[in-house]
């Protein structure tokens, strides 16, 4: 399946004499312990979390919401992301001790399939997280129009097209990662070299434009998402905060002074309620692109800058210093979505609590008929 020596369009090179400028070429102390310690920790981290959330959901009936069979789909998404960019990273750490060895060791198939289930998780995420913050939107600004529309055959069209979506921008990036480049070498005679690959290969475009193309594919759905997320959350906590002055106000109006201190304890429910939803927003929507946003606009920052500036502003370890740290930073966005939910809602934290003990159906369904306090549609609670 990994490259061979066929593939090399020349004959070896012969590399004795070359140590010192080889040893560039070794693994550093940061992507070893990146790979061996950060990346199985956030694997299995993020992979018991959202499956504990799908296992919520399964089990749950009043999880049962628009909202959550959105998040649930993001958790298969995350968990798919996680699978495919920490398994990669992982294999190839134990496939070859050559840091720039990136697809001699999975070969031309690897090398698309690895990349299209990436691709189609991270676009399936984008457009996942949107959904959220539409759903919200129409939940708390346009409650009649969100009534009429929320039901299981929408919902369930909804993401076939998200996921068909996906599926064809992910396609789209293929040839981006559908070639072996590959190079043979006949390594230096001495232990530090000894059990590198004799075949150095990476994962190749078909046409050099297409570099340019893929980037501009992932940051231009990724910025358009982005800037449509946060339009959508000052809607919706400006539409929250009107919603509380005026209640503010029409209890001023009825209220007397005799019954101020009854007045002012609504008045602090409506504030809190307020502030739940608004910390939600900000925390869900967030996170997910400041964990995103420094890998994708600083891998087309350096690819643009690449043109315009010999030599290059930054030497290659301290590209390779960022981008590492900021391809962690995508790792971890699959993790702390279930963790964020349950940190910040209440209605989350006793689901899990219902689930993990075993909790009767009868309690679950008590539970979910006592608990309605923000709108009469609790996906708002999210």
């Amino acid at each position: 399946m990994g490259a061979q020596l066929s593939d090399c369009p020349a004959p070896p090179l012969n590399l004795t004499g070359e140590e010192e400028f080889l040893e560039t070429w070794a693994r550093d102390r940061l992507s070893v312990v990146t790979v061996t310690v950060i990346m199985p920790i956030l694997f299995f981290v993020g992979l018991a979390g959202n499956l504990a959330f799908l296992f919520v959901m399964a089990r749950v009936s009043w999880m049962h919401t628009v909202t959550n069979y959105y998040l649930a789909n993001l958790a298969v998404a995350d968990i798919s992301f996680l699978v495919t960019a920490v398994g990669e990273k992982v294999w190839e750490y134990r496939s070859t001790p050559v840091n720039i060895d990136t697809a001699g060791f999975m070969g031309r198939p690897g090398c698309i399939l690895f990349n299209l289930l990436k691709s189609l998780s991270l676009f399936a995420s984008i457009f996942l997280v949107t959904l959220v913050s539409l759903e919200r939107f129409y939940a708390i600004c346009k409650p009649v129009q969100h009534w009429m529309l929320s039901d299981k055959g929408r919902t369930a069209k909804l993401l076939l097209v998200t996921w068909s979506l996906a599926l064809v921008f992910s396609c789209m990036l293929v040839p981006a990662n559908s070639e072996i480049a590959a190079a043979c070498f006949n390594w230096p005679d001495t232990d530090e070299f000894r059990g590198f690959p004799s075949v150095i290969a990476n994962c190749h475009p078909v046409a050099g434009w297409m570099l340019h193309f893929k980037l501009a594919m992932q940051a231009v759905p990724f910025t358009l998402a982005m800037v449509g997320n946060i339009s959508l959350y000052i809607m919706i906590i400006k539409n929250l905060n009107q919603r509380v002055a005026a209640k503010e106000k029409k209890q001023a109006t009825r209220q007397g002074s005799a019954s101020a201190a009854a007045g002012q304890s609504n008045v602090s429910q409506s504030h809190q309620i307020r502030n739940t939803v608004a910390r939600m927003l900000i925390v869900n929507g967030t996170l997910f692109f400041i964990c995103l946003s420094p890998f994708q606009f600083t891998s087309v920052g350096f690819l643009i800058a690449k043109g315009l500036w010999q030599p290059p502003i930054l030497e290659n370890y301290k590209k390779d210093i960022m981008l590492t740290i900021f391809r962690t930073l995508t790792y971890f966005n699959s993790v702390i979505n279930p963790f964020v939910y349950t940190v910040t809602n209440k209605r989350y934290r006793h689901a899990f609590y219902v689930a993990f003990t075993f909790s009767r159906t009868e309690q679950r369904q008590r539970y979910s008929k006592n608990t309605s306090v923000v709108t009469t549609d609790m996906s708002t609670r999210m």
